[in-house]
């Protein structure tokens, strides 16, 4: 397959085949405090990383450590958060493995250089267990230099390439495969604020999380158009659209205006499908149940629902 054309002159290109090995205790210490662990392998050397689990969108803070083998060690947690989480005695099991073939490139941009890396593989808990997540990632390092080149470099592989945001770390992906959590609609989660946080953080954080949220529920929208999913992805487009005119003029600038429109005009169909499910769901049945013998009803009910259930697709 060719790569793209912002690839095709990458400073520097490779490729390698990644075995990474997530590790918990029994009482999934690790994960209640926002954090994971493994060890990583490339067939030439074993590497530990620890990262706080933040929410998959854009930073996380990371730690890594050179290892003699596929374990990992306490010792090189010492410099790290997880020293005072797990303490000298937690015993560590394997959770779940990620495998992935990974083609690297060093792109320049502006005046930024940026890795990207290009995922494909699966999740699989277990050893010789059938069931499997499979993946298909694209991730943008800002290896020195600005974040604007790095969204400008993102705008120009999105414009060719059809990619969504993502916002479930792999690890995340993990820990659902090993509970059997389906993907399912997520409601909005808490935005921490504190009496010093200023105008512009606020709007970020919130900002931050009403994509999260519509993105968490989107995926699911897309795949099999649930109804709970399509009203909280309506919930989170209201409130992202609610945050610009709360903030107003604090945020107003060359390209505020047309993401207002942006949002306005993706709110219309999410909101005509929210329509359609409240009138089946609630409406319908009170005027069948008022006009019993109304044939046409009946009729008009299989159409909508035929109609309701058709997977909704991205504009």
């Amino acid at each position: 397959m060719e790569p793209h054309p912002r690839l095709k002159g990458a400073k520097a290109s490779s490729t390698a085949q990644l075995s990474s090995v997530y590790f918990n205790t029994d009482d999934q210490c690790l994960r209640k405090a926002g954090f994971i662990l493994r060890a990583r392998s490339d067939n030439r050397r074993y590497v530990q990383t620890t990262k706080s689990a933040g929410d998959g969108l854009f930073e996380r803070s990371e730690w890594e450590q050179s290892v003699p083998g596929p374990e990992p060690e306490t010792d090189a947690l010492d410099d790290t958060p997880l020293a005072a989480v797990l303490g000298k005695k937690s015993r560590r099991k394997p959770q779940f493995t990620v495998t992935v073939e990974r083609q690297i490139y060093e792109v320049e941009e502006g005046v930024s250089l940026i890795e990207v890396a290009l995922d494909s593989g699966r999740i699989k808990k277990g050893k010789g267990t059938a069931k499997a997540v499979l993946l298909s990632e694209i991730e943008l390092e800002l290896n020195h230099g600005i974040r604007s080149d790095l969204f400008a470099l993102a705008h120009s592989l999105v414009a060719d390439v059809p990619v969504r945001l993502g916002v479930r770390s792999k690890a995340k992906r993990g820990y659902a495969l090993l509970a059997g959590e389906p993907d399912q609609a997520r409601k909005a989660e808490p935005i921490a604020l504190s009496e010093d946080t200023t105008a512009a953080e606020a709007f970020v954080a919130v900002a931050h999380a009403c994509l999260r949220h519509m993105r968490l529920n989107e995926d699911v929208l897309l795949d099999h158009r649930d109804p709970n999913a399509l009203h909280q992805t309506r919930v989170a487009i209201r409130r992202l659209r609610s945050a610009f005119s709360l903030f107003g003029d604090l945020i107003r600038d060359s390209q505020s205006e047309q993401l207002r429109a942006e949002l306005k005009r993706l709110s219309a169909p999410v909101g005509n499908a929210r329509n359609l499910d409240v009138f089946l769901t609630k409406t319908l049945p009170k005027e069948r149940a008022r006009h019993p013998d109304e044939i046409g009803l009946l009729s008009l009910g299989g159409i909508l629902r035929r109609s309701a259930r058709k997977p909704m697709q991205p504009s």
